[in-house]
């Protein structure tokens, strides 16, 4: 049976991005699911594209907060996160809220 909640990791698809995230070395992964999303026209957003936009924010936010890290990110993405030397910039954030409005 298949994960699914209303966290933004709840669900096998976010479950399954983390794990590609945690191999990365940058925020390239996290900018390629917002592009997923804001690049995908205007109709139709695929369910999965919208659960990994979602799960790369959370995955942002907690990059940017300890807080956030270590109370609603999978233990990959807080490993990743303490491995990666990369911090967002207004560009990639400005592309997460885009998508973010998107899937809403």
């Amino acid at each position: 049976m298949g994960a699914w909640s209303h966290e933004p990791f709840g669900n096998d698809t976010a479950l399954d991005w983390a794990a590609e995230l945690a191999t990365a070395k940058n925020l390239a992964v996290i900018e390629a699911a917002f592009d997923a999303v804001n690049e995908d026209g205007e109709d139709y957003l695929d369910a999965s594209a919208g659960e990994e936009a979602v799960a790369a924010a959370q995955a942002l936010a907690g990059l940017m907060s300890p807080a956030i890290l270590a109370n609603a990110c999978p233990e990959s993405v807080q490993d990743w996160a303490r491995q990666v030397a990369e911090q967002p910039n207004p560009a990639l954030k400005r592309k997460a809220r885009q998508a973010l409005q998107r899937v809403l």
